[in-house]
This record gives structure tokens, sequence and C-alpha cells, in this order.
């Protein structure tokens, strides 16, 4: 992707608004909806299991989501944007390994 973006970026530049949004859409909405798979299908499963956590979850994700964004905010100026990514991606790892174990 990093390799990728300067390229599209340097051919799209004097391209009209239009399209260049529309350009940003297709690229950014594969990664959008692969971020958005982890929650509902967690949500769905541990609702199978225990459906009194499902509000609690929701309300985990509302929080997370807010201090998410401003800690990612923090992390790329302080670190960079790569470690903001790593951490990203460590979530996500993260995640996945809780949900691959069942311990949600």
């Amino acid at each position: 992707m990093r390799l990728a973006v300067p390229g599209v970026l340097d051919k799209t530049v004097r391209w009209p608004l239009a399209a260049r949004l529309a350009m940003a859409v297709g690229v950014l909405a594969p990664l959008a909806f692969l971020m958005g798979i982890p929650f509902p299908t967690g949500v769905r499963c541990a609702g199978r299991r225990r459906p009194g956590v499902v509000p609690w979850l929701w309300g985990i994700n509302g929080v997370m989501s807010v201090m998410g964004s401003a800690l990612a905010v923090a992390v790329a100026i302080h670190l960079g944007v790569r470690a903001t990514l790593l951490v990203a991606a460590g979530c996500y790892a993260l995640a996945a390994g809780v949900f691959q174990r069942g311990e949600f």
C-alpha cells in the first residue's frame, strides 16, 4: 500500500475534484470494509455465548473508538504514522487472538 499511494497521488493530482474523491473512496473502501468486520462478528459470537454481554461490548466499543482516535493522533505526532499503523495492527492482531481463543 505504501508504494502504491504516492504513485496514485502523483497521477491523480490534476484530476477534477469529483474524480479524486471517487479514487479516494475506491482506495479506502476495501480497507474500511475489512476493518469493519471484526466488531460485528465478535458481538454476534459473544452474543450467542453470553447475550447479556452485548450492551457492554457496544459501550466498550464507543469508549475505545473515542480514546483510540485521540491516542492515534498523539502517537502519530510523537512517534510517526508508521508507529501508529504498527500499533493499530498489533491491536487488531491481539483482538484476533482473543477471538480465536474464544476468551470473550
